[in-house]
């Protein structure tokens, strides 16, 4: 698991350089975080650090990738892999925003592969949470 920490926050670094370089704003997704977390900061953190993790795991890797039937047959994992993370991706920025949308795929492709690799959600859970928790601190 230490390498999908250390892959999050490869991408996370890159998000913000990007973001820094003026090649992209701040998702909109992440402004209305940090403008909700001014106004209720408890309510923020309940919402985005301890409800939205395992919601959207449930959704994206439970629910979504086991939609498409059993999962040990290799292409079929590839394929609902990619669309879990272009979803979870698409879900967070649109198309308006494509970078950021690109950095959102690569989180939710981490969440998957961190799944995929231990066959228990509670990982990507924990790594979700892990990841909204910095992302609302920093």
């Amino acid at each position: 698991m230490g390498k999908m920490v250390l892959t999050l926050a490869l991408i996370q670094g890159f998000s913000g350089i990007a973001i820094s370089l003026h090649w992209t704003a701040e998702s909109q997704n992440q402004d209305a975080l940090m403008q909700v977390l001014q106004q209720a900061p408890l309510t923020m953190v309940l919402i985005a650090v301890v409800g939205a993790p395992p919601v959207e795991e449930l959704l994206f890797r439970g629910l979504l990738m086991h939609s498409f039937g059993s999962l040990k047959d290799k292409r079929r994992l590839w394929a609902v892999s990619i669309i879990s993370s272009v979803v979870f991706g698409l879900m967070h920025a649109g198309p308006s925003e494509p970078l950021n949308m690109l950095v959102y795929i690569a989180m939710g492709a981490v969440f998957t592969m961190t799944y995929v690799k231990t066959k228990d959600i509670r990982y990507s859970i924990a790594l979700h949470f892990l990841n909204n928790f910095i992302a609302l601190m920093l």
